[in-house]
């Protein structure tokens, strides 16, 4: 991998990860960013339901220097992650989706700051109506879950993407990360 591509947000690995989801047919997606000061760790889980892929053979093809499933995301994403001190996990199979998760030592220096998340999350929302998104925050056990299916359901034939509607998630999302976050910065 070349020492020049790196993504200086969390956000951002997110936003290419659900890329990948969305290049992959997911019409559901699940992100889910959980922030424990207790266990000083910050873990990011993104499920889809898309069309999936054989792990082992991505991992093969990988360590020969081939990587037909697309560019660096995947591998930066672990990176992030592994160069914290924390974990990465990924569990796919053909035709089943794919679970990915990043875990990071919320305290090291190593750490890319998660950014703007909720920008990440509008973006994804606003960009993508076709699919949905269920999207959970969590700060030291108190969250919110954002559902894009059930906004839906409630506003019928509107655009999600519609201007009266982006202004609610967009106020949704800041109260709740905001509340959550109680004046931290991740």
């Amino acid at each position: 991998m070349p020492d020049k591509i790196e993504l200086n947000e969390i956000s951002l690995n997110i936003l290419d990860i659900v890329q990948n989801s969305i290049k992959a047919n997911a019409s559901l997606v699940h992100i889910y960013v959980n922030i424990s000061t207790f266990d000083n760790l910050l873990t990011v889980t993104v499920k889809d339901n898309g069309s999936g892929f054989d792990v082992r053979a991505y991992e093969n093809t990988k360590n020969k220097g081939k990587n037909k499933h697309g560019g660096y995301g995947i591998p930066l994403f672990k990176e992030s992650a592994e160069k914290t001190g924390g974990r990465f996990k990924i569990s796919s199979s053909i035709g089943h989706g794919t679970e990915i998760t990043s875990a990071y030592i919320l305290d090291s220096p190593c750490r890319a700051p998660l950014g703007d998340i909720n920008a990440t999350i509008e973006s994804l929302i606003f960009c993508c109506t076709d699919v949905d998104f269920v999207y959970t925050y969590e700060v030291d056990g108190e969250s919110f879950t954002l559902n894009t299916k059930e906004i839906k359901e409630m506003i019928g034939n509107i655009p999600i993407n519609n201007s009266e509607i982006s202004n609610f998630v967009k106020a949704y999302l800041k109260e709740n990360t905001d509340d959550l976050n109680q004046n931290r910065i991740f």
